[in-house]
């Protein structure tokens, strides 16, 4: 029989971790898990424009990937940054075959006219799948529960799950690989159930996806996963791990208030792993960063994380 945790989507619900789009906000893995799964049963029109083709994830740092991606089961997942130009969307599409792209209504204008879209706003209870004849309003909040027994550390499936894009090349990434490469973030970052990760990269970028996703949910840990920067201090009190661009530990950085960090002792500081996703961060970030937290900053790259 197969192993339905040799799923990605299936595997990062059995971790039985919360995602969210705040720190005061989450919802189940699985459930955001299970209304990508519903969303793909209950939209014949989905399924039709999907048929034979791969499905485009549009999306910023979101929760909500979690259900795209569960959306998009038995076929690769284009990973495309949500501040991409429309003519570069549009030619993603061609190039990668797409079907359908599941995304916001914020970024409708930047969607091609002709493929159907799947609007994620208002998941995991409901969702809008939009084809070029109708609009259909899909129920996504009452559906079966998830078959999630099998072995945990089985190796994932030999099948596209994503596939990115990096300096112009196309890489195709299977169950199989991704799996590998989470568990061993896990083991190497040393996650726990107890940890609290602050994803602000989306994961278009697969470092972001590997670390700042389903590295901490196999595991039962929670994941705010968002594209708003929150205050220093509430990072140091409520996170125990982020994962940013260099970018935005800047902006963190010189927006805390100067001496917050010293109101905290190290007793009271959850904050324990930065990890800088994309370039490098320069020397002088680095220092000041772990002048303001205690914490020096990692770069992240798989190749070092493993």
């Amino acid at each position: 029989m197969s192993n339905p945790l040799a799923l990605v989507p299936l595997a990062l619900a059995a971790g039985h971790g919360h995602a969210g789009p705040s720190l005061d906000d989450s919802f189940e893995a699985q459930q955001l898990v299970a209304a990508g799964l519903t969303l793909l049963q209950r939209s014949a029109p989905l399924v039709r424009a999907l048929a034979g083709r791969r499905s485009m994830i549009l999306l910023p740092a979101s929760p909500l990937f979690l259900t795209a991606l569960a959306a998009s089961d038995g076929r690769g997942a284009v990973l495309c940054p949500a501040d991409e130009s429309p003519d570069e969307i549009l030619h993603r599409c061609r190039d990668a075959n797409v079907g359908a792209v599941l995304t916001l209504e914020a970024l409708a204008d930047r969607l091609p006219v002709h493929l159907p879209a799947v609007f994620l706003d208002d998941a995991p209870r409901s969702a809008r799948v939009v084809t070029p004849d109708r609009t259909q309003i899909v129920d996504l909040g009452s559906h079966h529960g998830l078959a999630l027994e099998g072995e945990r550390d089985a190796p994932g499936r030999d099948e596209e799950i994503v596939v990115v894009q990096h300096a112009g090349v196309r890489r195709s990434v299977t169950h199989r690989d991704l799996l590998a490469d989470a568990r061993g973030a896990a083991d190497a970052l040393d996650y726990v159930e107890e940890d609290r990760v602050l994803c602000l990269v989306p994961c278009d970028d697969l470092v972001a996806l590997t670390v700042g996703l389903a590295a901490p949910l196999l595991v039962g840990a929670r994941v705010t996963a968002t594209s708003v920067l929150p205050a220093l201090r509430r990072i140091l009190h409520d996170v125990s791990v982020i994962v940013a661009s260099a970018e935005q530990f800047v902006a963190i950085a010189r927006d805390a208030t100067p001496g917050s960090p010293a109101n905290q002792t190290t007793d009271e500081r959850s904050l324990k792993l930065c990890i800088c996703v994309g370039m490098p961060p320069a020397e002088e970030l680095s220092a000041s960063w772990e002048r303001l937290t205690g914490v020096p900053l990692s770069a992240g790259s798989l190749r070092t994380l493993r």
